[in-house]
């Protein structure tokens, strides 16, 4: 796959095979914080974020790093690199168009899983993201609404309501999860071209975001990073316009 072959490459530009250096954003809260999700999924943990390493990382914007992410008694860990992205233009109903720079983004795989993709989005006060693999299926990080905690669950446990997810109506789920199977079942897709795309934001989701241009921005730069890397590992490269 496209995106493991990154990781390969980079590491042998490198030169070494230490290439990512491990970053420290996320440690397990203490048990009474994840009682209050058991009845939300059944797999899955909740997640403090270290500010002063996500505010680091904002800064340096690490071309490549290594996670560790606490899941279910054992951790995950994965390898990232960073997607280069152009700044987009934004037009609201009340005001004309805007340029908007905003986050950075990470395309990676879980270490030594050359089939799973992983997305993380990390923005200046939250990061978002997505883990998927045939054996774990599709694992997603989001805020806890109306907390600084994170949830790190297991979209498969999810249970009834989608409520706890921050800025997230309840009738629509955080983020397009990636497919068990590849978009291309007999050959893979291929081209040099690039798709420029847009997307329209319904108000009930600006609404969730607090009524914030650029929070909802920010969470639809989010929903891209996952959508383009999905097609990208497919062979297609797909832009924000």
């Amino acid at each position: 796959p496209p995106i493991a072959k990154d990781i390969s490459a980079y590491k042998s530009q490198a030169g070494k095979s230490d290439a990512f250096k491990t970053l420290s954003l996320f440690t397990q809260a203490v048990a009474n914080k994840q009682q209050k999700y058991q009845d939300a999924f059944s797999e899955g943990v909740v997640l403090e974020l270290n500010k002063a390493s996500l505010s680091s990382l904002f800064q340096t914007k690490d071309a490549a790093f290594r996670l560790t992410l606490p899941f279910n008694k054992g951790n995950i860990n994965v390898e990232l690199l960073k997607v280069a992205q152009n700044d987009i233009l934004v037009e609201t109903n009340v005001s004309a168009t805007q340029k908007y720079s905003t986050g950075i983004y990470y395309r990676g795989i879980i270490d030594g899983d050359h089939h799973s993709t992983v997305t993380l989005s990390i923005f200046d006060d939250n990061v978002a993201g997505i883990i998927s693999s045939p054996s774990l299926g599709n694992i997603v990080l989001a805020k806890a609404k109306n907390s600084d905690e994170y949830v790190f669950y297991s979209s498969a446990s999810l249970k009834d309501n989608f409520g706890f997810v921050c800025g997230t109506p309840e009738d629509q789920e955080i983020m397009p999860v990636y497919p068990t199977q590849n978009i291309s079942a007999d050959k893979a897709l291929h081209t040099n071209k690039r798709v420029r795309i847009y997307y329209e934001v319904a108000n009930d989701i600006y609404r969730a975001k607090g009524s914030s241009v650029e929070q909802t921005v920010n969470w639809i730069n989010a929903v891209h990073n996952n959508v383009s890397t999905l097609y990208y590992n497919e062979g297609l490269r797909v832009d924000l316009h």
